[in-house]
């Protein structure tokens, strides 16, 4: 599998090949379909509360949903996110640096976002995401 450059993957167990692949196949290549090919039927993304997206987000439609209400509120290029993934046992921790552009105001808020993914029978789970300072992004969203 060739994934997109600004993907690491540092450990190559079927775990961390699995999220990867979701990740390069929806975010970097479009490829929604084939992406959630790769998710459990009862598939949950975990936002914190906090965020002006924050909460469950179920299924493939859920976490196409989430993606949808983040990417309205800012922009993130291909060129401004990288991620290097490590096996850490039951899950896959994703180490992220990307720069959050507010859409409304221009203004860029970098952020470091740690996610684990949950991988179980070679289906994704479950992904809980942890912003660095989640504040930044609620005030950052505002345009302030």
């Amino acid at each position: 599998m060739a994934l997109n450059e600004n993907i690491q993957n540092l450990s190559a167990t079927d775990n961390v090949r699995i999220v990867a692949e979701f990740s390069d196949l929806y975010f970097f290549k479009g490829n929604k379909e084939a992406a959630f090919e790769l998710l459990a039927d009862n598939f949950v993304a975990v936002e914190a509360e906090g965020l002006p997206y924050g909460g469950d987000w179920h299924g493939a439609d859920g976490f196409d949903r989430m993606i949808g209400q983040i990417t309205d509120l800012f922009e993130s290029t291909v060129n401004t996110f990288h991620v290097k993934y490590r096996d850490a046992g039951d899950v896959v921790l994703a180490d992220a640096d990307l720069n959050m552009r507010n859409r409304r105001t221009g203004k860029v808020l970098p952020m470091r976002v740690i996610e684990l993914w949950y991988v179980v029978d070679g289906k994704i789970k479950k992904v809980e995401v942890f912003y660095q300072d989640t504040a930044a992004v609620t005030e950052h969203a505002k345009g302030e």
